[in-house]
């Protein structure tokens, strides 16, 4: 809830139209910088830049520390105001992932599962991690062209259809 509640903040900014050539320079410096922050929010991560001395202070879970909450929400700020952000993620390659990564997210334990049983790959974990990403991805591009987009097209196509919703009562019966 607070991620979302984060995410319900940040969209509640005011917009810039005519963004300036400096505040565009300044968001993406707050987008690079929130982005690398993102990464020592990571326990592995911090530990490995701070030493073993930092671990009474690296919050183990990162989805319950405070600071993640601020670094999303500034990460999110930035990236809908910076110009870097969107040449980053506004490419074809990026649309694409963001076009499969429901099917990504739906599918990729289940390929892992999969490819523990059938492989011997598991005992080479660089290996591993190279054909669960390329066989999930193939499965989500499939998932997405043979299912997922032809049943949202579909709906879409129904709803098209359908009579307008009218509220059960007018405003005028209402006043009255």
């Amino acid at each position: 809830a607070p991620y979302f509640l984060v995410g319900l903040l940040v969209s509640r900014l005011p917009e810039n139209p005519a963004p300036s050539r400096v505040s565009n320079v300044a968001w993406s410096v707050v987008f690079i910088g929130a982005a690398a922050s993102c990464l020592v929010l990571f326990p592995q991560i911090a530990l490995e830049i701070g030493g073993p001395d930092l671990r009474e202070d690296v919050h183990m879970d990162p989805w319950h520390n405070p600071w993640s909450y601020l670094v999303v929400g500034v990460l999110l700020a930035a990236t809908v105001r910076s110009s870097l952000a969107k040449k980053l993620l506004g490419n074809t390659p990026m649309i694409y992932a963001g076009a499969i990564s429901y099917s990504v997210y739906l599918l990729h334990m289940p390929v892992i599962i999969a490819l523990k049983r059938a492989t011997p790959l598991a005992q080479h974990p660089e290996l591993f991690l190279v054909a669960a990403t390329v066989l999930t991805g193939l499965v989500a591009t499939a998932s997405f062209y043979l299912f997922e987009d032809p049943v949202r097209r579909r709906l879409n196509q129904l709803g098209n259809h359908l009579p307008a919703m009218r509220p059960a009562i007018s405003r005028t019966e209402a006043a009255e």
